[in-house]
């Protein structure tokens, strides 16, 4: 794989709740976006906005999963400056809205509150 796009893709992985554009990115490496959208797609087989989607949804089901963040929390928290586009991209991906998506996999909340209450009452 060329190495400005293994370069690229950890950038994204680690600064996934910035807003990653292509036109930063393809700046940062010192060539033409269109050049470096054409490189990513012959690398990656998907687009730069593909890729980078995939990768806020992946780090979305997990907070879905494991945190009782609001879901407008966790849109922001990835870089979503709409709600509205962060559900059209999780049902792009997933045919699930975020909703549908915790309920199904979700951390059971009314475990979690038992467990928080215990948890105050025994620390007095």
């Amino acid at each position: 794989m060329d190495y400005r796009i293994e370069t690229l893709l950890e950038y994204i992985e680690t600064n996934i709740s910035r807003n990653v554009s292509l036109n930063k990115a393809s700046n940062a490496l010192g060539l033409s976006s269109g050049y470096l959208s054409t490189l990513f797609k012959k690398e990656m087989g998907i687009t730069f906005s593909e890729h980078t989607k995939s990768i806020k949804i992946r780090h979305a089901k997990i907070l879905l999963r494991r945190s009782m963040l609001e879901i407008k929390e966790i849109a922001f928290k990835l870089g979503y400056r709409n709600i509205s586009n962060f559900y059209r991209d999780f049902k792009s991906v997933e045919n699930l809205t975020p909703l549908e998506y915790r309920k199904n996999n979700g951390i059971n909340i009314t475990i979690l509150e038992r467990l928080r209450r215990y948890d105050n009452k025994n620390e007095k």
